[in-house]
C-alpha cells in the first residue's frame, strides 16, 4: 500500500506553499490498485515535463511557486512507499533535490525541513501556483479532497485552479 498525507486545510495550504505545513499531518493509505489514484498519477506524471521545463531556471532552481509529490521507498508493514510533498525543488548531480514540506511518517532520521533527493521517475504529483494565486497541479489533492468532509474540502477546492493545467497547456 502507499501512504499518503491526509490534505487537510493546513496542509493543502502548505502543499501550495500558502501556509506554514503542520509538524504531524493525518494520512490516508491507498492501495496500489486504486483507480482514481493511479489516473491522478498518470495524469500529473503525463505534465511533469512541461511543469519542470516552466519552473525550472537555467541554473536548475524552481521557481518556489512549484512542490512536487515523491514517493519514496520504505521499509513499514502496512507500505512500501511514503508519498510525501517536497518544495526548495532544484536540479541535482543524481536528480533532483528538496526540502520535505511536510513530517514524514516512516523515514527515521528524516523531518520537515531536511533536505531529500529523488529521481523524476519517482514524482507522483506536482503544484504549481498561478498568479491569480490559484494551485494547478496537485491531480492526487483533487481525488483526496473527495473523502474529506465537505467543511474540511471547500477551503481546499477554493485554493485549487478550477483545472489542474492552466488554459495555455490545455490540449
Amino acid at each position: 500500500m502507499l501512504r499518503l498525507a491526509s490534505l487537510t486545510l493546513a496542509l493543502a495550504l502548505s502543499l501550495a506553499a500558502l501556509a506554514p505545513a503542520s509538524a504531524q499531518d493525518d494520512v490516508i493509505s491507498y492501495g496500489s490498485d486504486d483507480p482514481a489514484m493511479n489516473e491522478a498519477i498518470r495524469s500529473a506524471q503525463s505534465h511533469l515535463g512541461r511543469v519542470l521545463v516552466a519552473a525550472i531556471n537555467e541554473v536548475g532552481v524552481a521557481h518556489p511557486a512549484l512542490s512536487l509529490k515523491v514517493a519514496f521507498p520504505v521499509e513499514a508493514e502496512d507500505m512500501n512507499a511514503e508519498v510525501i510533498w517536497v518544495d526548495e525543488i532544484s536540479l541535482a548531480q543524481e536528480g533532483m533535490a528538496g526540502k520535505l514540506a511536510n513530517e514524514p511518517v516512516n523515514m527515521p532520521g528524516l523531518h520537515l525541513g531536511d533536505e531529500v533527493h529523488f529521481s523524476q521517475e519517482m514524482i507522483y504529483d506536482w503544484g504549481l501556483v498561478g498568479p491569480d494565486g490559484k494551485v494547478f497541479g496537485h491531480y492526487t489533492t483533487r481525488v483526496l479532497i473527495e473523502t474529506l468532509p465537505e467543511a474540511q474540502a471547500a477551503p481546499i477546492r477554493e485554493a485549487l485552479s478550477d483545472t489542474p493545467l492552466p488554459a495555455a497547456w490545455q490540449e
